[in-house]
């Protein structure tokens, strides 16, 4: 406990760059073909934070079981996931980074929870998974099985709230 709340300590909000996010997000949408506009609404459904009333997506964001953290740091973050995956409880619910992907079922796609932290590897992995689950079918399709692969109902639902966001 007295980990979780030394890491907690280190919590804060702060507006990142947003000239090199749009930078990013454009890169990477050219490199794998999907819409930055689809990307960005992923990023931000996901990693959600809000800095003077807007929402926005945070880069160093994991959710442990159903609950959301908001790091100041990638090392605070990263730190605080190491020790998670360290407390010997199978399978954790970890998701990672802006785009909150799953350590258990894509993290050995990584090297270390530090390098799906890294938002360019994070949005990139993000992005050609999307493009994967898209395969002839609807961005609204894909962005729906980012989520729940094998549940229609909470998969459309979700897509309808990141969809709306833009």
């Amino acid at each position: 406990m007295f980990r979780k709340v030394v890491c907690c300590l280190m919590f804060s909000l702060s507006l990142p760059a947003m000239a090199s996010f749009n930078d990013l997000l454009e890169s990477v949408s050219d490199e794998t073909g999907v819409p930055t506009e689809i990307i960005k609404a992923v990023c931000t459904h996901e990693s959600q934070s809000y800095h003077n009333g807007k929402r926005q997506p945070w880069p160093w964001t994991l959710n442990i079981g159903g609950k959301g953290l908001w790091f100041k740091t990638k090392y605070s973050a990263v730190a605080y996931a190491e020790l998670e995956l360290m407390d010997g409880t199978e399978p954790v619910k970890l998701d990672v980074g802006m785009c909150q992907i799953n350590w258990y079922w894509h993290g050995k796609e990584f090297a270390s929870v530090g390098e799906l932290m890294d938002p360019r590897a994070n949005i990139q992995y993000a992005a050609n998974h999307l493009k994967d689950l898209k395969k002839g079918k609807s961005w609204e399709y894909a962005i729906g099985a980012y989520h729940s692969p094998s549940n229609q109902v909470r998969a459309k639902k979700y897509a309808s709230a990141v969809l709306s966001s833009f």
